[in-house]
């Protein structure tokens, strides 16, 4: 909800409860504080934010007139909110022991009839002027609000702030694999090689590859994991791309392979949609990455217990350094020889797959079996990784943000998706450090 058009505005229009909810959870508020029947208030704990139903603040402390009291607050922009939103109906409202609100336009009475007591903000400085800086800081028009200022917060900050960040991220990304594990009724292995293959995808394929690792049983792939020519045969197949007629050699040898294990495994071809194969270099082309997912599974048989059992960095890159077989180190595409080339997994299609599949799923196996202890040598390895290099992260450097690894350009990534692209400043200690400055100039219009 928004407000305006209030007198001491300095011409600023609008005001919100989250803007409220920003001052109010991060005490704020300076110099001596007084209800509006004038009691002296003292804000000792402004209590926890609840992002739920129910009362904004929970189990909040505060001091008024002498007197002690511990319980929930409640912030609105108008009082008459209160009424508006039936809080004076609803008994989850009946701790209430501070009504804060930026207009006071009638006195509120909660469901026993108890009159509330209020504070009101709409002429407290402090308010007014943050908020005319936070207007100033999310109403520009760059690529995030603080470019041009976020250089120029502290560097303790900022390290401290993007690995909160990846953290975040790995968390959530664990949880989406934790509810893949649900799906496959517990089954680490399976769902190990298709997170490996989605990952094979590098974005513009990742459907794609996890549909086909979808549709071929771990079991099948196992059982042929020593004969490359029939592991290719099987992904291929399932993939469409021997469906064409071309006249090659090995494509008609790689066919007629597949539809003799199809058939003998009842294999259902998925729909995985068009492969992409536009704006990729050639070394990225889905065909060479499912050479090199072929190669993988017939170096290392149980991919899920080494992914687990490696330590230390040059281990990880070992274990994925593949080539592809003979035909595709002269090919990229059925039916189209190039130059021979080793056509080997490159540190970047490398550093993908750690970050989006191995480092996941490793958080998540350590909270399987309690090791969490286990978790901060997961962590070490991010910050042992090599920076990414994708389109945002070279944003962020020409912000003046040079990140030293992949938990920096994780936490960079989590910060543009989850927080500036939703203008989400008061809830971004640097948004907050840019806000605390005193001095209005600072922010660039």
């Amino acid at each position: 909800m928004r407000i305006g058009d209030f007198s001491g505005f300095s011409g600023l229009s609008v005001m919100t409860e989250q803007f409220l909810h920003h001052i109010w959870k991060y005490r704020l508020l300076r110099g001596p504080l007084f209800t509006t029947d004038g009691k002296p208030l003292q804000v000792i704990h402004p209590g926890l934010h609840n992002t739920n139903e129910g009362p904004d603040f929970l189990n909040a402390r505060i001091r008024m007139d002498q007197t002690l009291w511990a319980g929930n607050v409640e912030i609105h922009l108008l009082a008459s909110d209160w009424y508006r939103h039936r809080h004076h109906q609803d008994k989850g409202y009946g701790n209430i022991i501070l009504h804060v609100v930026f207009m006071n336009d009638t006195h509120v009475r909660d469901e026993q009839g108890k009159e509330l007591p209020a504070l009101e903000l709409k002429s407290h400085p402090g308010v007014l002027l943050r908020f005319e800086k936070y207007e100033a800081l999310t109403g520009n028009k760059r690529w995030v609000a603080c470019e041009g200022m976020i250089a120029g917060v502290e560097p303790a900050i900022l390290t401290s702030w993007f690995e909160r960040l990846c953290a975040e991220r790995m968390e959530k990304r664990k949880r989406g694999i934790g509810e893949f594990l649900d799906e496959l009724k517990g089954d680490w292995e399976t769902m190990c090689f298709i997170l490996l293959a989605e990952s094979f995808g590098i974005r513009q394929n990742t459907f794609q590859f996890e549909q086909l690792a979808r549709s071929l049983p771990l079991k099948v792939i196992r059982m042929h994991h020593s004969d490359l020519f029939q592991l290719e045969a099987l992904m291929f197949g399932q993939a469409g791309f021997l469906e064409d007629e071309i006249t090659d050699e090995y494509h008609q040898q790689l066919k007629k392979e597949y539809q003799y294990l199809m058939l003998k495994y009842a294999l259902q071809k998925p729909q995985p949609g068009q492969w992409n194969f536009l704006r990729l270099r050639p070394s990225g082309f889905p065909t060479i990455r499912m050479a090199q997912l072929a190669m993988l599974c017939v170096r290392h048989g149980n991919l899920f217990r080494k992914l687990l059992d490696t330590e230390h960095l040059h281990e990880v890159y070992s274990l994925f350094d593949v080539g592809v077989s003979p035909y595709w180190e002269t090919h990229y595409l059925f039916g189209k020889p190039v130059k021979k080339a080793p056509r080997r997994l490159g540190a970047d299609a490398c550093l993908t797959i750690l970050i989006n599949a191995l480092i996941p799923l490793r958080l998540l196996y350590a909270d399987y079996t309690g090791k969490e202890g286990e978790k901060g040598k997961i962590f070490e390895l991010l910050h042992a990784l090599n920076p990414e290099d994708n389109l945002v992260i070279r944003r962020w450097k020409m912000a003046g943000i040079t990140p030293r690894s992949a938990m920096d350009t994780q936490g960079l990534l989590e910060l543009k998706a989850f927080y500036c692209d939703r203008m989400g400043c008061l809830d971004c200690p640097v948004g907050q450090k840019i806000l605390d400055r005193t001095s209005s100039s600072v922010v660039v219009r």
